[in-house]
């Protein structure tokens, strides 16, 4: 496993056979070096100390006082409240999810390739062999199915997961494609489970298709984590049918009890102003696209902005890993690596813009000198 920094795919484990989640081993310890310009962070930074300093009966249950979380997500949602299961946010609600949407006997998990680690970690912890399909450039910024692997794969799998807002570039499925993926689990009898964490970037667009109102077989996880930047909290949830909340909720209160009574409080607080994020979003990319763009470009490097969304990713044209840890840590810049999301992309980086603009304009000063330095 030395130099294994991706999802690792494969049989079922256990114990010493629990592969490493590199990519959170890795960014945890560059985090604490506290590099002073920062564009790692795939969540929105938005202070959010005015809507939730203050909240009281922390350590007191919401139903005491008649509110059932799962209420203001179905309102926000727009479904009954018998289809939503609160969670201790996306990796929680991928876990539940997959225990829960399942059939008996499920053996195999088609997964998405570049993926987050934990899309392909958490079945295989559950005693599945995950197999890898990929989504593949086609053309400048465009990201599309393969296709001719799932046609392979769907026949042979319990069920598909997959990440509408890819990881680390930013870009959505597209329209098509999503329709094909739908329609084919559909006919198989099989369910299709989506990590929609970042796509409530697309909310206020005609963009905005969560899975969960596509199909009676279709799934959605989701959370305030990143496009609300409330990761501390793990407050999230997923949707799917009512047999399929009934089996979560058995799910969550096997794994988890009840819900954290803090995250639960502190989530009610700043529901009525997520519209905030929403807002701020908006903001950092009409400022800070275009100084990335400028930059990227007086250095040759070709880049789409994908159009929503709080980061991207390009290829550099050397190893990231090393321009990390070298070059940029010389610089105080920290960016992610491709390589934590495919093996493929060790010479691509990640880089947000969910900073205030004019914290951003410095930060992107600091990727500049390190490009230059790069030649």
């Amino acid at each position: 496993m030395a130099g294994v920094w991706w999802p690792q795919n494969g049989p079922a484990v256990h114990g010493s056979e629990i592969p490493p989640f590199s990519h959170l081993d890795w960014y945890i310890s560059r985090l604490m070096e506290k590099r002073e310009h920062d564009l790692s962070q795939s969540g929105l930074q938005l202070d959010w100390s005015k809507e939730l300093d203050g909240v009281q009966d922390l350590l007191v249950h919401p139903f005491n006082d008649g509110i059932d979380v799962r209420q203001m997500i179905a309102d926000r949602e727009g479904v009954s409240i018998e289809r939503v299961v609160p969670t201790h946010g996306t990796t929680d609600a991928i876990h539940l999810a997959l225990a829960a949407a399942l059939p008996p006997g499920s053996k195999r998990l088609a997964v998405e390739m570049p993926a987050y680690t934990p899309v392909c970690h958490s079945a295989r912890l559950m005693g599945l062999e995950t197999v890898e399909f990929e989504r593949i450039i086609d053309g400048p910024g465009a990201w599309r199915l393969d296709r001719e692997r799932l046609s392979e794969l769907i026949p042979t799998v319990d069920g598909v997961l997959f990440t509408p807002v890819l990881n680390p570039t930013g870009f959505k499925v597209t329209d098509d494609d999503l329709e094909w993926l739908v329609e084919a689990t559909r006919m198989e009898g099989i369910p299709l489970l989506a990590d929609e964490v970042y796509d409530d970037c697309m909310r206020r667009s005609d963009q905005y298709k969560p899975l969960h109102s596509l199909g009676n077989h279709c799934v959605s996880m989701s959370s305030l984590t990143k496009i609300y930047g409330l990761g501390a909290l793990r407050f999230g949830w997923f949707i799917g049918s009512e047999e399929v909340a009934i089996n979560g909720h058995r799910a969550f209160q096997t794994f988890n009890g009840m819900m954290a009574i803090p995250s639960a409080r502190l989530a009610i607080a700043a529901w009525p102003h997520l519209e905030r994020a929403l807002d701020a979003i908006e903001e950092r990319r009409k400022h800070n696209i275009p100084l990335l763009e400028s930059i990227l470009e007086k250095h040759g490097i070709e880049w789409q902005a994908p159009p929503f969304g709080v980061f991207g990713a390009f290829d550099i044209g050397c190893d990231a890993l090393e321009l990390i840890d070298g070059i940029a840590a010389e610089e105080g810049l920290l960016v992610v690596p491709g390589c934590m999301f495919h093996k493929n992309l060790s010479t691509w980086i990640r880089v947000a813009w969910s900073k205030e603009p004019k914290v951003f304009k410095e930060d992107v000063k600091a990727l500049d000198r390190v490009l230059a330095r790069l030649g």
